[in-house]
């Protein structure tokens, strides 16, 4: 049996995972799928699923933010420390991958209805871990806490689209300063400040997630 290792958390000041390079580009109905049929994959964890993220949710509501706070202090209670950093790990004798690492501003946009189908897979195994999910639990299956807890707005779903295009797993990770994920604007390779996306149309998402996906517009500002 290996001895037990201490959990590590990064405490840098960039909290985002570094971009990915997509090999294509996909269409927006691809990427609404992505939530409609959002893989949750932990072999170590056994969890070896599927979910559909069809809350409609624009900003913060309190019981989110009440079951963030305590997601937070069960990882935190789990990884033995007094202060989760922005970026952590568990050991490598946990039932968590312990090469993944995971990150605070990717949890707290989960929650708040900004996530990418990454950000809120992570929540759903980090919340499965920490024993939030499950037989007996307060929530018996991941839907019924995917229903409570987590969705998606407007600027959510077309931010995380166009990252994705860029080769970044969420519209956070394009930004050079996680703070700022969720506003302000980014300079593109022509000097022009930022890509702004609007709708042609009112969405489909919230009332007919089954149905077709938003179109998408651009106006550059």
């Amino acid at each position: 049996m290996l001895p037990r290792t201490v959990a590590t958390q990064t405490p840098h000041a960039i909290s985002h995972p570094k971009p990915r390079v997509q090999s294509s580009k996909i269409s927006p109905s691809q990427y609404v799928l992505n939530y409609h049929s959002l893989l949750i994959n932990d072999p170590q964890q056994k969890l070896a699923t599927s979910v559909n993220i069809t809350r409609y949710q624009n900003g913060t509501r309190a019981e989110c933010e009440t079951e963030r706070n305590s997601l937070i202090s069960a990882v935190t209670k789990i990884l033995g420390a007094k202060h989760l950093h922005s970026t952590f790990r568990f050991p490598q004798d946990d039932v968590i991958d312990s090469t993944k690492p995971f990150y605070k501003v990717g949890i707290k946009r989960a929650y708040q209805g900004k996530g990418s189908p990454s950000e809120i897979a992570d929540v759903i195994r980090l919340a499965w871990r920490c024993g939030r999910i499950g037989k007996g639990k307060a929530f018996s299956t991941i839907d019924q806490y995917a229903k409570q807890f987590l969705g998606l707005d407007c600027n959510g779903l077309v931010g995380n689209y166009h990252a994705s295009r860029r080769g970044y797993p969420s519209r956070c990770g394009a930004r050079a300063n996680p703070a700022s994920c969720c506003r302000g604007a980014r300079r593109d390779s022509s000097g022009r400040v930022g890509v702004r996306p609007n709708w042609r149309r009112r969405p489909t998402y919230r009332s007919n997630p089954g149905g077709p996906s938003p179109r998408f517009a651009m106006a550059t500002c």
